[in-house]
């Protein structure tokens, strides 16, 4: 099986016609109906739009080998984003505190981040309440203007 025939398989798989396939990754239907036929290549701007829009293995499409679609793809593109980020970046601060919680410091998080997604709501305790509780709990609170960092540092010492 070539590229061309992964890429009808991958279109039919998605329930998409030639015209709805093409139209968001800029072709026209004649050029893909031509690729997905053999009659012309796909190049290497075609393939990389496949896999961002679809989100395809690359390389299932270009080889058949693996799943057909990304299981990770938000993870990968995180990671991605956070890589590019200077060593001071909050982002990457961030994930390194988090990498070194602890189960019980997890459990914590997922209170603070229900209290947060509450929409429209008022938060069932305010910030000075949650430090108290991270403080009685954890034996240190973080301070606003640097969690991330307190954490690390708190649980290095």
């Amino acid at each position: 099986m070539n590229i061309g025939e992964r890429i009808k398989i991958l279109r039919n798989n998605l329930g998409l016609t030639l015209d709805e396939f093409g139209e968001k990754i800029g072709l026209k239907k004649a050029t893909l109906s031509k690729i997905e036929n053999n009659l012309s290549g796909s190049t290497e701007q075609t393939i990389i739009l496949i896999c961002k829009e679809y989100n395809v293995n690359r390389e299932w499409l270009l080889s058949g080998v693996g799943e057909m679609f990304n299981n990770d793809d938000t993870l990968k593109s995180l990671i991605e984003n956070i890589s590019s980020c200077a060593d001071n970046d909050i982002k990457k601060r961030f994930l390194k505190a988090v990498a070194k919680l602890t189960p019980e410091q997890w459990e914590l998080v997922e209170k603070l981040v229900d209290d947060i997604a509450q929409k429209n709501e008022e938060p069932e305790k305010t910030i000075e309440e949650l430090e108290a509780e991270y403080e009685k709990e954890l034996g240190f609170a973080p301070s606003t203007s640097s969690s991330a960092s307190n954490i690390t540092d708190e649980k290095e010492a």
